[in-house]
């Protein structure tokens, strides 16, 4: 989507209309202008100009365009299906495009261009995570523009083609983009569940092992050869070490070898290894 201006000037009265269409339709309407359109010299004639991003001089009465990006959160009223982990699947892909699908047709009720990129889902219901790109009129605020996506989105989810699909109207959530992160992780081990939180690239975060509070484990976030965020994998020895089973090795570590020891030291590895292969 890109800017466009039609300037007319009759009987020296001069107006310009502004307002976003897609690219080719606007240079179609650029070639119709009559040698570069002369609007000085032949006042009487209609003008069509096209604008994009920061390329566009200012005071060109062209005029042009700011684009913004947002991300989004929401979820939808239907049990997580695991095909959606993933994202080469034809579950993934199905509901990919009926949610680009939904919310495109939703944001094409406001002026500018809106694109929609589905980042991933998570559980335990289907939640969405996405991102909306928008190319607005230069006389548009990032926030006049998150306010009025975030009016039609709440409006649609509740009687439009979002609430078919099944969209939760109190879950959703629009914000301004922020920094590369990686989303939320739960994990389950065991030793317990390790809930990591939001962490931005280049950043590490650490949490309590869920099975000893006075111990932490770190979790780093950083950017892969195509520049995605991803997490690398976890490193929780220590609460593995600090278990019920890393203890009772660890106790065993504490014993003095001696003559007089030596016999029962046997006997409790002896203990120890038969209880653990009868569970």
């Amino acid at each position: 989507m890109v800017c466009s201006s039609r300037i007319t000037s009759t009987d020296g009265k001069f107006a310009i209309n502004k307002g976003c269409m897609w690219y080719q339709s606007c240079l179609n309407q650029e070639r119709a202008n009559v040698r570069g359109c002369g609007l000085y010299n032949k006042p009487d004639r209609l003008c069509n100009f096209c604008c994009i991003g920061k390329e566009c001089n200012a005071g060109d009465m062209g005029g042009r365009t700011k684009e913004f990006k947002f991300s989004l959160k929401l979820s939808l009223d239907r049990s997580y299906n695991q095909e959606l982990d993933n994202d080469y699947s034809e579950a993934y892909r199905n509901e990919q495009k009926g949610l680009i699908d939904g919310l495109t047709g939703a944001l094409n009720e406001i002026a500018g261009g809106y694109t929609v990129d589905i980042q991933r889902f998570s559980q335990p219901m289907i939640t969405v995570w996405a991102n909306i790109y928008t190319t607005n009129l230069n006389t548009r605020t990032e926030d006049s523009v998150l306010a009025e996506l975030n009016e039609t989105l709440q409006r649609n989810s509740l009687e439009g083609a979002l609430s078919e699909m099944g969209v939760v109207p109190s879950t959703i959530l629009l914000n301004y983009y922020k920094i590369a992160a990686c989303f939320e992780e739960i994990i389950k081990t065991s030793v317990g569940i390790f809930s990591w939180p939001q962490t931005d690239e280049g950043y590490t975060t650490y949490i309590n092992c869920p099975n000893n509070q006075l111990i932490s484990v770190s979790r780093q976030c950083y950017l892969n050869a195509s520049g995605k965020p991803i997490w690398m994998e976890p490193v929780i020895t220590d609460c593995l070490i600090n278990s019920t089973v890393g203890n009772k090795l660890n106790n065993l570590l504490k014993v003095n070898i001696n003559a007089g020891k030596h016999s029962s030291l046997l006997n409790t590895e002896y203990n120890y290894k038969t209880s653990s292969f009868s569970r």
